[in-house]
């Protein structure tokens, strides 16, 4: 599957400041990250999770150079389960949240993982 993963307009978004007011209802995937690694991969509507995830201090905890970055893309929910099993097992999140047992469904990185993780 490939998905359009989100970058704003000075580059990749910083999830503490990354206004949402357009995703209202909107949901899908996201992966959130620092320089120390990828700290979370999640599911849901955008602007819940979001919000949620800035007051959240196991993520908080890995902010680095002051940032977090984050990235989404729209994703059908009856596929999020497979695509967030992908994302969890080649990017291996630092943050530990239930993740779903269904089966992997393949789909393209964000492109500052891609380099990382090539196919």
């Amino acid at each position: 599957m490939e998905l359009e993963w989100r970058i704003c307009e000075n580059g990749w978004c910083d999830l503490r400041i990354v206004k949402l007011g357009w995703s209202s209802g909107k949901g899908g995937v996201y992966i959130i990250w620092s320089g120390r690694g990828v700290v979370h991969v999640g599911q849901g509507d955008f602007e819940e999770r979001f919000s949620r995830h800035r007051k959240d201090p196991q993520i908080l905890r890995y902010v680095a150079n002051k940032r977090l970055y984050v990235t989404w893309a729209v994703v059908e929910k009856g596929y999020r389960n497979g695509v967030v099993r992908f994302l969890v097992d080649i990017l291996e999140p630092l943050v530990e949240h239930y993740y779903p047992d269904d089966d992997p469904i393949d789909v393209n990185l964000p492109p500052w993982q891609a380099q990382l993780y090539p196919e």
